[in-house]
């Protein structure tokens, strides 16, 4: 984790104790009834407050009990004992007696603001007690929200989107369901750039001790495709223990210029034109790869520093840790340093970390270049390989 997530995460950790405190008091105060003591309005102040977590100061915080709801509005700088800049806080609520089985919790304005965020958002918290069962449905709408980073490698610009979230809780653990909506805005995240919304994330699970389980997952990519995904990530060793996840019908059109490109900036598709589609397969079990597919169908790769070009590729390319399984590649016709390549039909085989090819011929002009006995393996970090090749006359 980088220093500037685990910033981000930090300020997230602060919100949270900070939000948690003023729903105790919340809590606290309906709790003995102050309303019937003819008591209106409450005024706190604190100029600093230290706690194992955080700092606080500036502290002004108000409760209004004329209202049919108790209405809140607080104030406060905050920070964590590692940082050293204040972010700035402000809150408004509407909250409802909390004896009763069910109530909603309104918080209509809440900003979070520094010299590099302004998060203004809106929240609001249903919860249910039924038995011993508590249950929660929370939304978040986060409108034009903004933050960058010193070093320049992040940066956001009137970001607006929505959360909702439905928590079940259960006798050991909890119950989620979960739908993210970027809906508008501007993100660079060194080294990728994305100028618009219309993304969504869709997953419901359960979350049990360190064990977080996720079932029919997706991630909506406008105009470039979708991934859909069940597993289980284990929280305290941050890693997959089971995973299948399928990416299908990806548009390479859409998704070479802001997902792949940026990663290739030193290889040779660092500058190309690239369509058609992809689709891809993975599973890991007991936290290791156990299979992965890749699809290619009527892919055309052209470099536009003319040094190569690749059309009607299409391409089969699965792999079993247990199983052997058959490659296909091929492709219509391309160019190699403009020179002409004709039809090719490359068949190998792909035994875990090791691939094998009798024969593959490759046109070239009107002549070939023949390898046989291909053989290639991966091991200690390195790949070793041999063949033998022979030329066709021009």
């Amino acid at each position: 984790m980088n220093a500037d997530s685990r910033r981000v995460a930090q300020v997230e950790k602060d919100v949270s104790v900070f939000i948690c405190v003023h729903l105790w008091l919340i809590i606290v105060l309906c709790c003995y009834s102050v309303t019937s003591n003819a008591l209106s309005q409450i005024s706190i102040s604190a100029e600093r407050i230290e706690h194992a977590q955080l700092d606080v100061k500036n502290l002004a915080l108000q409760l209004n009990f004329r209202a049919p709801a108790l209405q809140m509005h607080s104030e406060a700088a905050l920070k964590s004992k590692a940082q050293t800049e204040w972010t700035q806080l402000s809150m408004r609520c509407d909250v409802p007696s909390l004896r009763i089985q069910s109530s909603t919790i309104q918080c209509p304005q809440l900003l979070l603001q520094s010299s590099h965020v302004k998060l203004p958002f809106s929240v609001s918290i249903q919860q249910q007690v039924l038995g011993a069962a508590p249950k929660f449905n929370i939304n978040l709408q986060l409108d034009k929200g903004s933050f960058s980073d010193a070093e320049g490698l992040h940066a956001a610009e009137n970001l607006r989107g929505h959360l909702r979230m439905d928590l079940q809780g259960l006798n050991a653990g909890w119950q989620w369901q979960g739908d993210l909506n970027w809906q508008e805005g501007e993100v660079f995240w060194q080294p990728f750039y994305m100028e618009n919304g219309g993304h969504r994330l869709q997953a419901a699970g359960r979350l049990d001790d360190h064990l977080l389980s996720f079932r029919q997952a997706k991630l909506h990519i406008q105009d470039v495709g979708e991934l859909s995904a069940d597993g289980v990530w284990d929280l305290t060793k941050t890693e997959f223990q089971t995973l299948q996840a399928n990416l299908s019908q990806l548009n390479l059109q859409t998704a070479y210029p802001f997902m792949f490109k940026p990663l290739l900036q030193k290889t040779a598709l660092a500058d190309a034109e690239i369509s058609g589609l992809a689709s891809a397969r993975l599973e890991i079990q007991n936290a290791e790869s156990k299979s992965f597919a890749l699809e290619l169908q009527d892919v055309n790769i052209k470099d536009n520093r003319h040094k190569f070009a690749v059309y009607g590729l299409n391409a089969e390319i699965p792999w079993d840790y247990d199983v052997a399984q058959q490659v296909r590649l091929r492709y219509a016709h391309g160019a190699l340093l403009n020179l002409p390549l004709g039809k090719a039909d490359i068949r190998a085989t792909l035994d875990r970390y090791a691939l094998t090819s009798e024969t593959i011929r490759l046109p070239i002009l009107d002549g070939a270049l023949n390898l046989k006995n291909v053989s290639a393996a991966y091991k200690d970090s390195q790949w070793f390989w041999h063949l033998a090749a022979t030329i066709e006359p021009i």
